[in-house]
């Protein structure tokens, strides 16, 4: 079957019901599924993609957006390394700045500086390259990803939920 150049979106529904939505998207030619992450209002969506990258072959996955102040930049980095190696060039980062529910960042938050900081980090560890930043959101020494499957060929899309006019 073609693709359709469509994507789907997924929201406040059970982690199960999701993933039925998914697999019938990908039997409908689909081309992309995301979900999104309201900490206090949905399932974590890295559970969903990664249940949803083992009944799925070929529909696009992606999380947008993903709040960066909800888990730290390396734990991020990870989780999407992972999600790309069950899922290669299937899967999609999108990153964004907002705070839910009165959880608050230690810190001054600074969401231009902040998302540029997480997505040049982002970058760097996924090419295995050295990380020493010491910035308002980023505050790292001599960080380096050691995984195997990362690759000069690894290639995870960023996308990013702008908040500012300065963000787009």
């Amino acid at each position: 079957m073609d693709k359709i150049p469509l994507g789907l979106y997924l929201t406040n529904n059970s982690v199960q019901y999701s993933l039925d939505l998914v697999i019938l998207a990908e039997s409908l030619g689909y081309e992309q599924a995301w979900t999104n992450h309201h900490l206090l209002g949905s399932a974590d969506p890295i559970v969903l993609l990664s249940s949803a990258s083992q009944r799925t072959n070929s529909i696009q996955l992606g999380i947008g957006v993903l709040p960066i102040y909800h888990r730290d930049i390396v734990s991020t980095a990870s989780i999407f390394v992972a999600l790309n190696e069950l899922m290669p060039d299937r899967i999609h980062c999108g990153l964004g700045t907002w705070i839910e529910g009165g959880l608050n960042p230690k810190g001054k938050i600074r969401p231009l500086n902040d998302l540029k900081e997480a997505v040049i980090t982002l970058r760097k560890l996924w090419q295995k390259e050295s990380i020493s930043n010491h910035g308002n959101y980023v505050d790292l020494t001599g960080i380096e990803f050691t995984h195997q499957h990362l690759n000069d060929r690894t290639r995870i899309p960023i996308y990013l939920g702008a908040v500012q006019d300065k963000m787009i």
